[in-house]
């Protein structure tokens, strides 16, 4: 899930995700924009603020395993 999708669905503000990340309001825009990839510790601060909603995988694009269609798989 994407952090975007995530902060909408949950109800959240930019600036009150931040606080509970220790990062600012325009950083967590510009990671919901995808205009920067979180450092890793920024990564594991969401992935735990998510309950493991939104993954590492996801701020690159990488299919979650079992999110692709049987027959896409290789």
């Amino acid at each position: 899930m994407k952090l975007s999708e995530w902060i909408k669905a949950n109800g959240e503000s930019y600036e009150s995700f931040g606080k509970r990340i220790g990062k600012t309001r325009q950083a967590v825009h510009r990671y919901c924009a995808e205009m920067r990839i979180p450092r890793p510790a920024d990564m594991a601060a969401i992935t735990a603020a998510t309950d493991g909603a939104v993954t590492v995988n996801d701020f690159y694009g990488t299919p979650a395993p079992g999110s692709l269609p049987a027959a896409e798989v290789a």
